[in-house]
């Protein structure tokens, strides 16, 4: 007897550079199933809501197979944001895991579940670009949620640099954090999708050079290049004379004053533009900035969030060295 996953009978042609998530949105709209658990064999494999930034999941494999004629890989990597955190993740990963291994070392309710990335202030934040809905709509008809606009940090679409992509309103606070729950129909006007108030008066990016790079790095790891993260790690820990491994008087004190130093290093309004406090506040003057930790990289065993990684390499490497360098093409 088939099961759920195999009694679909189409799915939507997935768009350039859709999101694998919109897509199933899309699939529910047009009938293909009548919720998004049918797409799974084991519907209790995979409760967790539609958040941009899940890597793997079991929804995604499930949602894979059913194109026929494309293999997952392909479709995690020009679909998903797979590559942008890969190189973050334990191990090597040039290619995907087979999917055994997702449920041990990858699983989305372990290392990359929103829940345990609160403090990364885009994280659960669907983001879209005017300009592109603008097209889209033109285009084919509809709108939909482009991957390169969900990347961490970044503020501008590539494609229109004067567009700031839209995540928030200023006036009724509302974010689209999970789009299983509420549709949210893009269509190209400057209103937020909830209260409709016109984002004429939308929040800027802080100007500081951080965040351009942020954004440069992160386009560049979303389109294939890898970050030699052990490399990476060792240099910032000799270039602050700390040795992770072992606990010393000395690396103590040396350890507190990189804190400081990192604490210290950006504005408040770029930390509150990468990261919120647990409570999704803005972090204070004086407070201890919790994504920012060094201690956060001492184990090697351990996934760290992009964000940290790139912002603690940028504040204690970036003046004597081109980071650029640690990209693996």
């Amino acid at each position: 007897m088939a099961t759920k996953a195999q009694r679909i009978s189409f799915m939507p042609v997935l768009m350039p550079n859709e999101h694998l998530l919109s897509a199933v949105c899309r699939g529910i709209k047009l009938g293909t199933v009548n919720h998004w658990r049918d797409f799974l064999n084991d519907p209790k494999s995979d409760g967790s809501e539609f958040c941009s930034g899940h890597v793997l999941r079991p929804l995604y494999a499930s949602v894979c197979s059913q194109y026929h004629g494309t293999t997952q890989d392909v479709i995690l990597r020009n679909h998903s944001l797979w590559h942008y955190f890969r190189s973050f993740i334990p191990g090597d990963h040039r290619e995907i895991p087979s999917r055994e291994n997702w449920s041990t070392i990858y699983n989305h309710k372990q290392n990359l579940h929103p829940l345990k990335l609160v403090r990364y202030r885009q994280t659960k934040q669907w983001r879209w670009c005017l300009e592109c809905a603008q097209q889209d709509y033109d285009t084919y008809g509809f709108s939909y949620w482009h991957v390169e606009h969900q990347l961490p940090g970044i503020s501008h679409c590539q494609h229109h640099p004067e567009s700031q992509l839209r995540g928030a309103c200023n006036s009724c606070g509302s974010q689209v954090t999970d789009i299983r729950e509420k549709s949210v129909r893009l269509f190209p006007e400057n209103r937020c999708p909830v209260c409709h108030t016109p984002f004429d008066n939308y929040e800027s990016t802080p100007n500081h050079p951080i965040i351009d790079w942020v954004t440069e790095i992160s386009r560049q790891l979303q389109s294939g290049s890898e970050l030699d993260v052990q490399l990476l790690r060792k240099d910032l820990f000799e270039a602050l004379g700390i040795d992770p491994k072992t606990k010393t008087a000395a690396g103590i004190k040396r350890t507190s004053i990189a804190r400081k130093m990192i604490r210290d290093e950006l504005p408040l309004d770029v930390i509150n533009w990468f990261f919120q406090t647990e409570e999704r506040g803005s972090f204070k003057a004086g407070d201890n900035i919790s994504p920012l930790d060094l201690k956060l990289l001492y184990d090697t065993s351990s996934f760290v969030h992009p964000l940290s990684w790139l912002i603690i390499s940028w504040i204690i490497l970036s003046k004597n060295r081109t980071l650029d360098s640690y990209l693996i093409q």
